[in-house]
């Protein structure tokens, strides 16, 4: 007694695995493109926000004759939130700003990247009222023109600084 095999077309297992696969690539190679286009719009809207500020502390420095200090005293690291860079003054963390109409300053709603503290990306200021430095804080350099890299981070931070500044 002969059998009638049915003679339907179908995938085999091997062609359905292959098309997974490709389908596994595809995805993982899109999503590293759009990881790195996120990390390089971060990377424009934090030199856009610095050269903004950096412009700020010119107007201040004409008006005045000096920087504004960091954290009231000219020591130390100045900051929105309080963490390990910056004394933390809130809002308008370059506090003299506030009496000139230039605050809020910005702040970075990004999460610090994961194994980080708060202290990871964020804008942070350091002024001995002579000079000063303002970095964007982050994990690693997002392709920035070479001469907002950080000399003394250079692969944790790019920002603005006077001439006098750049070993903060």
């Amino acid at each position: 007694m002969k059998t009638k095999r049915s003679s339907c077309a179908a995938f085999t297992l091997i062609e359905l695995l292959i098309v997974i696969a490709i389908i596994g690539i595809l995805m993982s190679t899109i999503t590293v493109s759009l990881n790195a286009f996120r990390l390089k719009a971060q990377a424009t809207q934090g030199l856009t926000d610095i050269l903004r500020v950096t412009s700020y502390l010119e107007t201040y420095k004409a008006n005045y004759g000096n920087y504004p200090p960091s954290c009231g005293t000219g020591a130390g690291w100045a900051s929105r939130d309080n963490n390990p860079w910056g004394c933390g003054q809130g809002p308008c963390w370059i506090s003299p700003f506030s009496s000139e109409g230039w605050c809020p300053l910005p702040y970075n709603q990004n999460n610090p990247p994961p194994g980080n503290t708060a202290a990871v990306s964020q804008y942070i200021y350091n002024s001995n009222s002579a000079d000063y430095k303002l970095l964007y804080h982050v994990p690693v350099s997002m392709g920035v023109p070479d001469e907002f890299i950080d000399p003394v981070r250079p692969t944790w931070a790019f920002g603005t600084w006077s001439p006098g500044a750049a070993g903060f």
